[in-house]
């Protein structure tokens, strides 16, 4: 088995700004059977629901898409999730 090299986590969307964090993951390399948490905090700027997309890129063969994870936080709470 190949080990999985993380090269980088993002947010993406027009309301990202509302989710920050998930560097932890960011450079590692995970040999089979590792794993790394992902930790990201959700500040709603304005009222309503904020949607996202975390982005997680690694060594897949070419193109790496990454690996997707919608993200959707209620307006009005501050909270730090682990996923």
């Amino acid at each position: 088995m190949v080990a999985l090299r993380i090269t980088g986590v993002e947010t993406t969307g027009a309301e990202s700004g509302d989710f920050k964090g998930g560097g932890e993951c960011s450079k590692k390399q995970l040999e089979p059977g590792e794993s790394c948490m992902i930790a990201l905090e959700f500040k709603p700027s304005v009222a309503g629901p904020r949607k996202a997309t975390l982005v997680v890129h690694q060594n897949l063969p070419s193109p790496d898409r990454g690996t997707r994870l919608q993200l959707v936080g209620p307006a009005g709470e501050n909270r730090r999730d682990q996923h």
